[in-house]
């Protein structure tokens, strides 16, 4: 018998069969008897939205000494993220767009490995700037993909290592063990910079704060101006990263959190921590706003600015 995933009306919302990526296909196929008007309300709210982060970035971006971190990814109303092992598209059309318009206001993407290797994403800018579905700002920025790969994992088939020359090439951090590897030369074959990176001392994983300190040289060398702002980084997953920043607080700026009216049993929890963990990470709410079906919610981290 199939597992069937169930909506908040306690209806079947769709059968594990029909789970499928939004990177699947070239286009987002509009669901019979949607309204145009309805398309256009949601697009002002989005605007709407956008341009609040875009406010909130600008008065954090002047004070921080580090790259200006947005953790952005969406979840069941039951906190899960994914059906394990397998390509989980949660959001409706409507907040799809909005999670592409925020990919524009960043110069960096970050994903882990898992989520490369489970979902193969593009990570690229392709919905809201649609000749029928376009938002006033038209922003059409891509950023940069930045790929944690502490094993040198990555599948030389995957549409980071072949994308097209039109975008930026992706930027992969490994640990000190695997960066002598043949296979770093192999994936460098593909114009993909592959850096070296300590493990962290406090999680499992990569060490963030060096990564993070590592693109803002690295966003200050490509412009060749040191006096340039602060840039930003929008984290979208997987579930190891998430947590790692959720334990890490004070290395997060922005959460922008998208709630799908849709419960997911036995899926993969975006905060499950080890036993040991005793933490509270406090922020504050924003905003919230339905968008579509989806619920968003946008909390802001307030830190302290360094004494003058």
């Amino acid at each position: 018998m199939k597992k069937r995933l169930w909506c908040c009306h306690h209806q079947p919302f769709f059968s594990e069969g029909s789970l499928r990526a939004l990177d699947e296909s070239p286009s987002y196929p509009m669901k019979e008897g949607t309204d145009s008007h309805d398309i256009h309300c949601s697009q002002d709210e989005v605007e709407y939205l956008i341009q609040e982060i875009i406010q909130w970035k600008s008065v954090g971006k002047s004070y921080i000494e580090r790259p200006w971190v947005t953790l952005s990814y969406a979840q069941s109303v039951d906190g899960n993220i994914a059906v394990p092992g397998r390509r989980t598209h949660l959001s409706c059309l409507q907040s799809t767009i909005f999670t592409h318009q925020l990919r524009a206001c960043h110069e960096y993407i970050l994903v882990g490995i898992g989520t490369v290797i489970t979902d193969n994403p593009q990570l690229t800018v392709r919905y809201g700037v649609d000749s029928k579905l376009q938002l006033s700002s038209q922003r059409t920025t891509t950023p940069i993909p930045v790929i944690l790969d502490s094993s040198l994992k990555i599948p030389m088939e995957s549409s980071l290592v072949l994308r097209e020359n039109t975008v930026s090439r992706p930027l992969l951090f490994t640990s000190e063990a695997a960066y002598d590897s043949e296979k770093r030369k192999e994936i460098e074959k593909y114009g993909i910079q592959v850096f070296s990176c300590p493990l962290s001392t406090s999680h499992r994983g990569l060490c963030l704060e060096y990564i993070f300190r590592r693109l803002l040289w690295h966003h200050h060398l490509q412009n060749n101006d040191y006096q340039k702002p602060c840039p930003s980084v929008l984290v979208e997953g997987g579930a190891q990263i998430i947590r790692s920043l959720v334990l890490q607080p004070s290395l997060i700026d922005l959460l922008v959190l998208t709630v799908c009216p849709l419960f997911l049993v036995d899926g993969l929890p975006s905060t499950h921590y080890p036993h040991n963990a005793v933490q509270q990470t406090k922020f504050q709410w924003k905003q919230a706003t339905l968008v579509g079906n989806d619920m968003i919610l946008v909390g802001v981290f307030d830190h302290e600015k360094p004494k003058t």
